[in-house]
């Protein structure tokens, strides 16, 4: 009986010794494997939208009634360190009085030959910029194809293709005028510039390093991955044939009494990130005006938008929004009054 009883006892601590031994094997490998990192982005470019304003007083914004755009000029600009600089360059080269961003985004690319995309609306049209990342030159130069697109809900027109070379933290500048001959203008600024492996690089082939293994596949098809953020499964950005979704719910922002006072005007951009129901889930600031953001915030975070189906399943979106805010004439010359006196 003792010896049985010994036998059962011994049995169990193998068992036991060898499901420990297990786990601590699984743990170990856990510790030792990690999933390939995505590729991070070799070129980065920060684009902008502006509306300007020639001369004259300036009004309102209101919305644009003839929104047909055709190519006039095109300038490289040397950047500053700034926004504010930037758009002061822009006014100073380009004769304008005013200029207000309409939108804004930033464009990556992974490896050559790929696009990125970035899609707004004005008035009844819709205007769609592509980006083809062509080769990476000495200097910290990039040459890329460029395309400007503009349609409406019966046809589709090219106002620009042109392949240029930008060169790192310069602006190159585009001007457009609608019908009525109000200019806008499309910049575009290369923010990084980084070697991958493999990739044309100053004339020539970069040489994998002798020792080591990257882990997955560069060039490979990065799936749910834009900008080297990876997103949610269930959640889409608006780039290409995908496009922001339609607003069925809007509350105006409320004019912060301090920027009112201060006379502080501006626009704030937001990046809005809606659920598969069409509800705004994040928000995420682009463009501050620090007396006006949470305004734009508070407002965005109650709009509803028609949900996204794509393949007969609701995905959420990451788009882009603007919010202006622009005071009445009479609470400018009230603001002027107050700093008088």
């Amino acid at each position: 009986m003792r010896q049985k009883i010994m036998a059962i006892l011994s049995g169990t601590l193998c068992l036991v010794l060898s499901v420990f031994l297990a786990g601590e094997a699984l743990a170990q490998t856990k510790r030792t494997t990690s999933l390939p990192a995505s590729p991070s982005p070799a070129v980065e470019m920060q684009i902008k939208v502006f509306e300007g304003l020639r001369g004259g007083k300036v009004e309102p914004v209101k919305t644009v009634t003839s929104s047909f755009w055709r190519y006039t000029l095109s300038a490289s600009i040397k950047s500053e360190d700034t926004a504010d600089k930037e758009e002061s360059q822009i006014r100073r080269v380009f004769n304008l009085k005013e200029l207000r961003l309409l939108t804004q985004d930033n464009f990556s690319w992974v490896k050559t030959g790929t696009k990125d995309f970035h899609i707004f609306r004005l008035d009844s049209k819709e205007y769609a910029i592509m980006i083809t990342w062509l080769r990476t030159l000495s200097g910290e130069r990039v040459t890329c194809r460029v395309e400007v697109f503009e349609q409406d809900q019966s046809q589709k027109t090219s106002l620009l293709d042109t392949e240029l070379t930008l060169e790192k933290n310069s602006i190159t500048a585009f001007g457009f005028e609608d019908a009525s001959g109000k200019p806008y203008f499309l910049s575009l600024k290369i923010t990084a510039v980084r070697p991958m492996s493999g990739e044309t690089l100053f004339g020539g082939k970069i040489e994998p390093p002798v020792r080591g293994e990257v882990g997955g596949v560069l060039g490979g098809e990065l799936r749910g991955v834009v900008g080297g953020e990876a997103l949610p499964l269930d959640t889409v950005r608006a780039l290409g044939g995908i496009k922001p979704p339609q607003l069925i719910k809007r509350v105006d922002p409320v004019y912060p009494e301090a920027a009112r006072q201060a006379g502080v005007e501006g626009t704030v951009i937001l990046e809005v990130t809606t659920d598969i129901y069409g509800r705004v889930a994040n928000i995420r600031v682009l463009r501050s005006v620090p007396l006006l953001d949470q305004a734009a915030i508070d407002a965005v975070k109650q709009w509803v938008y028609e949900p996204l189906i794509i393949d007969g399943q609701p995905k959420g979106v990451i788009f882009t929004v603007t919010v202006d805010f622009k005071l009445r004439e009479e609470e400018k010359k009230k603001v002027e009054v107050m700093k008088v006196t």
